[in-house]
């Protein structure tokens, strides 16, 4: 996780962090090695990886989903995993997006959505999400790219996604504040 200082100034808060690269509807090319291997000999973690739209899907059904919810409740994800009904949330939440990039011809399993919530079951109870945090702060987010993202498919793909829609219309007035 991170957190930003200042404008092109992000400072990480936690370790496990990874860049995940590739190149969308192509295998990897020596391009992708040579940056792969440049990034690798500075010691950071990266992947490779020859399906880079799904990886790209996969990180949007968690980030979408746990940001925007933690977001709307103003939970830690500890408190937002500790009650039955937000905690059912966020996996509904994340099988919408499974949805979206499913009818996007992108093949994410169902079973994907638990794999995830254990994911966020591991990290520190006490967290919030940078989206989070700039709603609070009421500074300019990453809400249009995340959730709103997932909305936009989904209406383009004739997709049901009622959460996911009253995620992103719920944080949207505090969104365009900010940019004013």
């Amino acid at each position: 996780m991170s957190s930003k200082i200042g404008p092109s100034h992000i400072k990480t808060i936690s370790r496990g962090g990874s860049i995940d690269i590739g190149e969308v509807g192509a295998e990897i090319s020596p391009r992708i090695r040579d940056v792969y291997e440049l990034i690798k000999s500075a010691g950071i973690y990266i992947t490779m990886n020859d399906d880079f739209l799904k990886a790209q899907w996969e990180k949007m059904v968690l980030i979408s989903s746990i940001r925007s919810l933690d977001s709307v409740t103003r939970t830690t994800y500890g408190e937002l995993l500790e009650i039955p009904k937000t905690r059912a949330m966020l996996k509904q939440s994340m099988i919408e997006v499974i949805d979206v990039a499913n009818a996007l011809n992108v093949n994410i399993e169902y079973d994907f959505a638990d794999k995830m919530i254990a994911f966020v079951d591991g990290l520190p109870a006490d967290s919030t999400s940078s989206l989070h945090r700039d709603i609070r702060d009421g500074t300019q987010s990453e809400l249009d790219y995340l959730i709103g993202s997932v909305v936009k498919h989904g209406i383009e793909q004739g997709v049901d996604i009622p959460l996911s829609k009253f995620l992103y219309y719920s944080l949207l007035p505090q969104e365009l504040a900010s940019r004013n």
